[in-house]
């Protein structure tokens, strides 16, 4: 009996749900593929942005979703031969829809594989993956995305998907290629690309030096000369405060690389 060729890219998913989530992608090349496919499935006539997901969860068994007092984010349960989607009552909307995807992930999981993985660090990064591709299908995102990356369109894709802003500068950090990071206080709360978390202290000095120009408040454009062993060269820096003044949506793009 022949057996079936496993992409390279496969092997650095090792996990059942990994290798289940090729298998019914038809084996693409990379795991983000296999994403995509997969939730390109369940989305065909379902109305986005941004996602209807009570449409969506109808495509894999899911017969209700229903808010309760829960310590977690949310759960999956079995009924039979349902499936209900639980989430807390104390999410905000965004993280609300967020928790529904991700557990719609794990029902489209529960809905093609006898004895489906329920666990496991690889399944939950998974779930994640898909729940972005449920709430930000790729090919949508882009076309709503400016040629030209900037934080006003950013913040636009947030409202137009109903998405956070961590979940879709990640997205669009992501599908642009460039790096996302939020300010909080002194300190890079999270970041996409090659800015990360940690004290804003810490960051290269010519980006630290280009974010003292934005202390008055105002949106600031600028070019920014990097050198690290990484990377170097000259990067757009599009920085945007927000709120009281002490919290900033950053991008930083290169504008020409080593």
């Amino acid at each position: 009996m022949s057996r079936r060729r496993i992409p390279k890219a496969t092997t650095q998913w090792s996990s059942p749900a990994a290798r289940h989530l090729f298998e019914i992608a038809g084996h693409p090349p990379t795991i983000e593929d296999a994403v995509h496919l997969v939730a390109d499935m369940y989305l065909k006539g379902v109305p986005c942005p941004p996602t209807d997901l009570t449409a969506a969860a109808a495509r894999v068994l899911v017969s209700e979703i229903i808010g309760e007092d829960l310590p977690v984010s949310g759960e999956l349960r079995r009924e039979g031969k349902k499936l209900k989607i639980v989430y807390s009552t104390y999410l905000s909307e965004t993280r609300r829809r967020f928790t529904v995807a991700h557990e719609l992930a794990h029902a489209i999981f529960e809905s093609t594989k006898s004895h489906a993985p329920r666990t496991g660090a690889e399944l939950e990064r998974l779930c994640d993956m898909l729940a972005s591709e449920i709430l930000m299908p790729r090919d949508l995102f882009l076309t709503l995305t400016s040629t030209e990356p900037s934080v006003s369109n950013l913040l636009e894709l947030a409202r137009t998907f109903k998405t956070s802003l961590s979940a879709t500068g990640i997205r669009y950090a992501k599908l642009k290629n460039v790096s996302v990071f939020y300010i909080d206080d002194g300190a890079v709360a999270w970041g996409s690309g090659i800015i990360r978390k940690g004290p804003v202290s810490s960051l290269d000095f010519g980006l630290r030096l280009a974010l003292t120009k934005s202390e008055n408040g105002q949106p600031l454009m600028d070019t920014v000369l990097l050198s690290q062993p990484q990377w170097t060269g000259e990067w757009k820096l599009d920085y945007h405060p927000l709120h009281d003044g002490k919290r900033a949506l950053c991008i930083l793009q290169p504008n020409r690389l080593r």
